[in-house]
């Protein structure tokens, strides 16, 4: 029973350190995505953004030579939705939004990078604390079982009650670790693949800034600015639980303790 409990609680610490450092390693990755140009023409944005806008800005820029003629007819054949007086107005207007779509959609992303980024750095602090919760007391606990059970050798009940509550404890705390990694890896996968569609987005805002003009391609712009909206603002939920979650522990830890009771002899 006393190799079986220290072997456990010694699998378990050693989760604790694999969730030390994955934790680091992907919390530093994900507050780095934040830190990733997407304005169109910025410094060390990525080419394929660059180029992808401004492909997506003379193609819409192409279609105003087609929507003019459009609106043209549209007014000729009296077409109510089409006509020149309603169009023509708004039609100048996204003419020059487009040009400025990516700064834009940038100064949006720019937002919600700023609230998500407040509380990702805040799930980073105060690691002295997190150490003494998630380390600190655990270590201790394992030194005082294997202290007690040597010294309790001959008591039986009470050294199996010990192992008993022990192994417990110790599953459960890895249990508790894996969990963390697996929500740390999620974590990490969603900012970056947040990243990407922030990048398509952008590339398209021209088209969808374009398709704003007709009231029949309307439906497009709606689309592409929920898209936006979504994406840009889906980080702020999940770095604010993250936030919540550090706080608890490392404000309330010495209030809510980690080491179970143990089963003793009645």
């Amino acid at each position: 029973g006393f190799v079986l409990t220290v072997a456990v609680l010694i699998i378990a610490l050693l989760a604790g350190v694999v969730f030390f450092i994955v934790g680091g390693i992907l919390g530093a990755f994900a507050i780095s995505t934040l830190s990733i140009k997407v304005v169109p023409g910025a410094l060390g944005v990525a080419r394929a953004v660059d180029v992808g806008w401004g492909l997506s800005r003379d193609l819409v820029n192409i279609f105003f030579i087609l929507i003019i003629a459009f609106i043209g007819l549209a007014t000729i054949l009296r077409l109510q939705n089409y006509q020149a007086k309603k169009t023509l107005p708004l039609l100048i207007i996204i003419a020059l939004l487009v040009n400025f779509s990516g700064v834009i959609a940038g100064f949006v992303v720019d937002m919600g990078n700023l609230v998500t980024n407040f509380f990702l750095k805040g799930f980073g602090l105060n690691l002295d604390n997190l150490k003494a919760t998630f380390w600190d007391i655990p270590l201790g606990y394992t030194k005082d079982v294997m202290v007690t059970m040597m010294s309790e050798a001959a008591d039986i009940p009470t050294v199996l009650g010990l192992a008993i509550g022990s192994i417990t404890y110790a599953l459960s705390l890895l249990l508790f670790y894996l969990f963390g990694i697996i929500i740390l890896l999620c974590t990490f996968l969603f900012f970056l693949i947040r990243t990407m569609v922030l990048w398509v987005l952008v590339v398209l805002a021209p088209l969808a800034f374009g398709a704003y003009i007709l009231p029949n391609t309307r439906s497009w712009w709606n689309k592409w600015w929920q898209a936006l909206l979504q994406w840009t603002f889906a980080g702020i939920p999940i770095s604010f639980f993250l936030y919540l979650a550090r706080s608890t522990f490392t404000t309330g830890g010495a209030d809510v303790p980690l080491v179970i009771p143990l089963i003793t002899d009645p």
